[in-house]
């Protein structure tokens, strides 16, 4: 009997899995076209005067300040380099899939997402507005310069 209910479970969590990977991949279909609908791509030009060193850095991006449309942003780069190439347009559907989500939400408490260059051979970029300049002339902010 034991047996018998451990099977159940088996194929009944072995579905679950199959049903979640089929929403994971509508929803993520669903957020590419809001990609595209809002025209979020950036061209790699209009990002100016990028530092040359990043200010932070994580497990698969480092976040570098530029000037975009003669506003101080703050860019998410992910390089590509070290991915394999048949991981590429995954990962690409996967920054657009964020970019979309992430510029749907408007919160005072969440950066604003102005859109990304997911073009670049080499790297992903994520335009978003710059916490630094956001913060620093509330009392007690951090200066970021």
């Amino acid at each position: 009997m034991p047996r018998l209910l451990s099977r159940r479970y088996g194929e009944y969590f072995d579905q679950l899995k199959t049903d979640m990977r089929q929403r994971s991949e509508a929803d993520q279909a669903r957020w590419l076209k809001e990609f595209e609908t809002r025209h979020l791509e950036i061209s790699p030009a209009s990002i100016r005067e990028m530092d040359a060193v990043p200010f932070a850095d994580g497990a698969t991006a480092q976040v570098f300040r530029a000037t975009f449309e003669s506003t101080i942003v703050a860019v998410k780069s992910v390089n590509l380099s070290r991915t394999k190439p048949k991981d590429i347009e995954s990962m690409r559907n996967r920054f657009k899939t964020e970019a979309a989500v992430q510029s749907s939400l408007h919160s005072r408490k969440i950066v604003k997402v102005y859109g990304a260059c997911t073009t670049k051979e080499s790297r992903l970029l994520l335009i978003m507005e710059s916490v630094c300049c956001t913060v620093q002339h509330r009392p007690g902010a951090i200066n970021c310069n």
